[in-house]
């Protein structure tokens, strides 16, 4: 049973798994450092040497024993339109906007138009 050492925020923690797939992983991450799972993802970054950063593991990856990896928690909350300021907004159509960010750096903003809701993401 491989065991993965899990970084997530100022916590480290070894993880043993009985699969080492990303969403055995997953659930096991959510149920052990007691993370709200509604409404959330994880992902799980790896060191990689070649480009000396921690690169976002894809489905299909393998997770080995003695593992280190980093976790990261995508929060999504959707406002309804009664929520939102419409005074604020140029128009209807600039309403959803997703902030993406990552690590704590804001990394862009994207806006859909045609939509009555406003879609948030904060990053734990």
């Amino acid at each position: 049973m491989p065991t993965v050492l899990i970084n997530y925020q100022e916590r480290k923690k070894a993880i043993s798994i009985e699969d080492t797939d990303l969403l055995t992983l997953a659930a096991r991450f959510f149920d052990v450092f007691e993370v709200e799972s509604e409404g959330a993802t994880v992902t799980f970054q790896r060191y990689d040497n070649d480009w000396e950063e921690e690169i976002d593991l894809a489905p299909g990856d393998e997770i080995v024993d003695k593992d280190r990896l980093t976790a990261v928690v995508i929060r999504t909350t959707q406002v309804t339109p009664s929520t939102i300021n419409r005074g604020a907004m140029t128009s209807e159509s600039e309403v959803s906007c997703i902030a993406l960010a990552l690590k704590k750096y804001f990394r862009g903003l994207i806006c859909k138009q045609g939509t009555l809701y406003v879609t948030a993401a904060t990053f734990e």
